[in-house]
């Protein structure tokens, strides 16, 4: 056996016997030519060797050299290509091969006697300076960096890398150890846009409630704050993520949701040194499912020389008071205070006015985590279970219609605005407005619905034919209207004023009764949406399977029964069930089609390639069926496939039967691949 010699090109037999060999020398301590030291590491080479050819560790009588090589070894490293990996490197490799030179006179004439010698290395390093230093004592050596040389030069050093003999293991000495406090970060409050960063920022809503750390070890989980997590969250947490991680969250006063906004830790790898960039991709990759208890806080990312108003149309689009603009080259200040961070306040209705539309229509909250579900056992599991826990739930007809707000003043004038643009479109329903003035003189109230159009039979038109009503001008012809709105039904499920009181911040259950006392009976254009209320799994899986079999209702809308109205338009107190799949794609190429003289409808058709979003880049599913609907590229469409295909070994998605619903204004970015492989049917 040779010290140093490559294991790798040695048999199985001559592996074998260098083993027990080696344990003979250690037990007689030692042999000559090789140290204790020596020994221990090739022994450990060998072993690792063996691991990596599936040869077992030889078991011998005497420990002793097994003991010593232990703390440079694992089995994890055995088991591992790791073993594999660090063998095939080189035992050395060259960075530089004149490193240091002699130059000047002392190298061209060789004096016996030098007056001074002239070295010269490329870049400063403290340890070689540190070595002419000592050498210097005993010749007259001058030590220089310089990027080449001057005349006549000698090469005296390569800089080279050599491997480490000991594959040793080291623990990272983590700045912020699992379950152990965090500093909690500190903002500074700012009245007016003051950003100047080098790269660009990221702009989240700011969110209140109270400030926690969530450490996750295996099966363990650690919180550092001051409100427990409710169990649907602790549950939930324990099967998200990697298995160790720290994050940042709020969790909300009203409902406990947990909101994450930063992480500092991602497996192994500690990020309070990396960007804010960089954490917020090790965010992205942090795995959660849809539910309405945890969820991850929305962030924009804006360039620095983008103008203003690329930022204004982000905080547009959270529909917050607050917000938060964070540079986005910012670590981690672990002192608790952060200078780069800037909290903004924004104009936001505080109060409700009859007859101003100050605020958007209430909804699910798709911004914080997508609470739209296709099966009910997910939908119980999810969002019924926990809510349910606490108290009822109501389950109403989900109508696929278009949403409007009602409102009508003391002197019986009234408003019907669109959630969308939030235009009056009173006009466009007469009979909805007469019928309001004559039953509810001197009542002043705001009432949400959603707004179905029927046919003679009762049955209910598709919500694109509703733009009849919202795009078409009115007008009075030999006393009839243009536009009427006879066949037309408002379904009212919430009053939001009354006769001078607002009610948005009382409980669900107090705001129908005031709807209540608006609406006693229906009348032809007006209803009122009754629910069903269920405190238990059987209850609640019985009143959405009856509500979403009405005819004409696409499934159920589901609603904490404690819950207010909180006027942001975003809500974790309600959800969706929906009977079909509908998922949100981007047009990536439009395709005309006239249609002939002999189709009934008039005007063109239009089918649209559409793409997800993969990686960051989009990836085309398919194209879709025939549509009037006129969208342009870019445009993100809601799509109703009757299925989405995963093709696993092609790694590829399809869908069938694709059907468009509508363009999708208040969604910005396309479904990613991992959301619709959750959907998906594996092939």
């Amino acid at each position: 056996m040779r010290k140093g010699q490559k294991v790798g090109t040695l048999t199985n037999k001559q592996l074998l016997f260098d083993h027990l060999l080696l344990h003979k020398w250690f037990n007689q301590g030692g042999v000559e030519g090789w140290s204790k030291e020596d020994l221990v590491n090739q022994h450990v080479l060998i072993v690792l060797e063996l691991a990596k050819r599936g040869i077992n560790h030889p078991d011998v009588e005497d420990k002793a050299l097994d003991d010593e090589s232990e703390p440079f070894y694992d089995k994890k490293l055995e088991d591992s290509k790791l073993a594999n990996f660090i063998q095939d490197l080189p035992d050395e490799m060259i960075l530089h091969d004149e490193f240091i030179k002699i130059v000047g006179s002392f190298v061209e004439e060789w004096k016996d006697d030098p007056n001074d010698i002239d070295v010269i290395m490329p870049v400063e390093i403290p340890a070689v300076r540190e070595f002419l230093r000592e050498c210097g004592a005993k010749l007259p050596i001058h030590a220089n960096v310089s990027d080449g040389s001057s005349g006549q030069y000698m090469p005296i050093y390569e800089l080279v890398l050599r491997k480490c003999q000991r594959p040793t293991k080291y623990i990272y000495d983590y700045k912020v150890p699992l379950g152990q406090p965090v500093p909690k970060q500190q903002y500074e409050t700012r009245n007016a846009w003051f950003m100047e960063p080098e790269f660009g920022y990221y702009i989240q809503p700011k969110l209140r409630g109270e400030h926690i750390y969530i450490h996750k070890d295996c099966d363990q989980l650690f919180v550092d704050g001051d409100v427990p997590l409710n169990e649907a969250a602790r549950t939930i947490l324990l099967n998200s993520g990697p298995d160790q991680y720290i994050v940042e969250a709020i969790t909300a006063p009203s409902t406990g949701t947990v909101v994450i906004f930063d992480i500092l830790r991602h497996s192994s790898t500690e990020l309070t040194d990396f960007t804010l960039k960089s954490r917020m991709v090790f965010l992205e990759k942090f795995q959660l499912a849809a539910n309405p208890f945890v969820c991850k806080v929305p962030s924009f990312w804006v360039d620095a020389w983008e103008s203003e108003e690329a930022a204004l149309a982000a905080v547009a689009s959270l529909n917050v008071p607050e917000i938060i603009m964070k540079d986005d080259y910012d670590m981690y200040y672990l002192d608790g205070r952060n200078p780069n961070w800037k909290v903004i306040t924004l104009a936001a209705p505080t109060r409700l006015k009859v007859g101003t539309p100050n605020f958007p229509a209430l909804k699910a909250n798709t911004g914080y985590g997508k609470f739209e579900f296709n099966d009910i056992e997910e939908a119980w599991m999810y969002w019924g279970k926990g809510f349910t826990a606490e108290g009822a739930v109501a389950i109403e007809e989900k109508y696929d219609g278009f949403r409007c707000l009602i409102h009508k003043s003391k002197d019986d004038k009234v408003w019907i605005f669109t959630e969308d643009r939030r235009r009056d479109l009173a006009d466009n329903f007469p009979r909805t407005v007469e019928k309001l003035k004559a039953d509810f003189k001197g009542s002043e109230f705001i009432l949400d619905s959603e707004l179905v159009w029927y046919d003679e039979k009762g049955m209910a038109r598709p919500r694109q034919d509703v733009s009849y009503f919202i795009h078409g001008k009115q007008e009075k012809i030999d006393d009839k209207w243009r536009i009427d709105d006879e066949f037309v039904k408002f379904n009212i499920f919430d009053c939001l004023y009354l006769n001078g009181t607002q009610l948005v911040d009382q409980p669900w259950t107090e705001r129908q009764k005031a709807l209540a006392q608006v609406i006693e009976k229906d009348s032809d254009t007006l209803h009122r949406v009754i629910p069903i209320l269920a405190d238990n799994r059987n209850e609640f899986i019985a009143a959405i399977k009856k509500q979403a079999g009405i005819p004409g209702s696409e499934g159920a809308m589901l609603k904490y029964t404690k819950s207010n109205y909180p006027l942001d338009g975003r809500t974790t107190n309600w959800a969706k069930y929906k009977t079909v799949l509908e998922v949100h794609l981007e047009v990536m190429k439009i395709v005309t089609k006239k249609r002939s003289p002999s189709q009934i409808k008039s005007g063109d058709a239009y089918m649209y390639d559409v793409g997800y979003k993969r990686d960051g880049k989009l990836e085309q599913i398919g194209t879709t069926y025939s549509t009037g609907i006129k969208a342009k590229v870019g445009d993100i469409l809601t799509v109703i496939p009757v299925q989405v295909i995963w093709n696993e070994s092609d790694d590829k998605l399809t869908f069938m039967f694709p059907r468009v619903k509508e363009i999708n204004e208040e969604i910005k970015e396309p479904d990613s691949f991992e959301m619709l492989v959750k959907v998906a049917q594996k092939t």
